[in-house]
């Protein structure tokens, strides 16, 4: 949702409210929350698919070195098995969700309601993708051990890996922080203060 045509709408001599002007306001909350269920819809798919070829990789390339090897790189299946519970959830909660009601039935109260909402769900996700990430690097850490101890990864390699995958990490991490500090804290602030500007009038 776009926080400055959020304070334009607000701010417009619309805002004392014929019951128009505010219905035209709730559709416009709505379409940003359709927006961005539509976002999300299409970041689940294809991260699903992502950690599909990912998944296919890694137990290609456990079968092909023998099974008996695996308890020497049992690293990787909690590396793999993270994401997909994480995932998992995430789908779990969009299909729980269900779609927004349509625009021209939802009130501007129901609609910044429903703003908050998601907007307390998408940051509470952040979150919980920031723990994943806590939690996948020492599994990686070990998971590039264990490839070097059993010789399949050389020693200029396995640098290069730790700094690839480290790289990787860093730029998630400040990526989730600049989406929560940039985008969500202020649209929940904003949010809160036209609800209580609506309690007030």
């Amino acid at each position: 949702m776009n926080i400055e045509s959020l304070n334009e709408l607000w701010n417009s001599s619309a805002n004392r409210p014929a019951p128009d002007a505010g219905q035209r306001m709730a559709s416009h909350f709505v379409s940003s929350l359709r927006r961005r269920r539509r976002f999300r819809a299409f970041w689940l798919a294809w991260t699903s698919f992502l950690l599909t070829g990912a998944s296919i990789l890694a137990v290609t390339h456990l079968v092909r070195n023998g099974l008996e090897k695996m308890d020497a790189q049992w690293a990787l299946f909690p590396l793999m098995a993270l994401p997909w519970i994480t995932l998992a959830y995430f789908w779990r909660a969009f299909l729980r969700h269900g779609a927004v009601s349509g625009a021209s039935a939802l009130p501007l109260r129901a609609a910044l309601v429903a703003a908050q909402t998601a907007n307390t769900a998408e940051r509470h996700h952040l979150r919980l993708v920031g723990w994943l990430f806590a939690a996948m690097v020492p599994f990686t850490a070990l998971a590039i051990w264990q490839l070097h101890a059993a010789g399949k990864t050389p020693g200029n390699q396995v640098w290069s890996m730790a700094v690839a995958f480290g790289v990787i990490f860093i730029m998630g991490a400040l990526g989730l922080r600049a989406r929560h500090r940039r985008q969500l804290l202020p649209e929940q602030l904003t949010i809160e203060a036209r609800l209580r500007e609506l309690d007030h009038s």
